[in-house]
This record gives C-alpha cells, sequence and structure tokens, in this order.
C-alpha cells in the first residue's frame, strides 16, 4: 500500500517485481525519480511495470548500502545477481 511514508515514486519491472529475473539495472532520472528493471529490452507495454515506493525497492533487494544513494542522472548495472555494481553518470 502506497501513502505518504511509501508513496509510488518509481517503477520497477514485473519480472523483478514478481522475482523472474534479477535486478540488473537501476537509472535515477535527473527529477529524482527511480527506475528499476531486470535489464531486459521487453518492457514495452504498461503492464510490464509496477509503481513502487523506491525506499521499499531498495530494501527488497537489500541495496540501500550499494546504490541507495545512487544521484539523480545516474545509472546502475551489474552482470548478475551477484555482480557488483558499475555506476556512471548517464547524462549525455
Amino acid at each position: 500500500m502506497h501513502d505518504a511514508d511509501h508513496p509510488a515514486d518509481s517503477l520497477i519491472c514485473a519480472h523483478v517485481y514478481s522475482r523472474e529475473r534479477p535486478l540488473l539495472f537501476v537509472y535515477r532520472e535527473e527529477d529524482g525519480f527511480w527506475t528499476f528493471t531486470c535489464g531486459g529490452n521487453d518492457h514495452e507495454n504498461r503492464s510490464d511495470v509496477v509503481p513502487v515506493c523506491h525506499h521499499c525497492a531498495l530494501d527488497e533487494h537489500g541495496l540501500r548500502d550499494t546504490i541507495g544513494d545512487l544521484p539523480p542522472g545516474f545509472e546502475g548495472s551489474r552482470d548478475s545477481a551477484d555482480g557488483i555494481w558499475q555506476v556512471r553518470c548517464s547524462i549525455a
């Protein structure tokens, strides 16, 4: 349930949300909005993403200490669920 303490201020792909695939890509837009995905290219429909609280998504996947401080305009990716996060600026 989303409320003032848990706003739906980010999106997570349905594959990661349902635990079909690992979380491999995180993007934080310049305005602070977060996107969490499996890194796949098959997110074409509205049903392929789920609105979530970004704090909840970070906590659910144990990422608060690794990429929880990702600055706006940056992205993080890894090759596998056990891989090391590579962070880079995504602003051209």
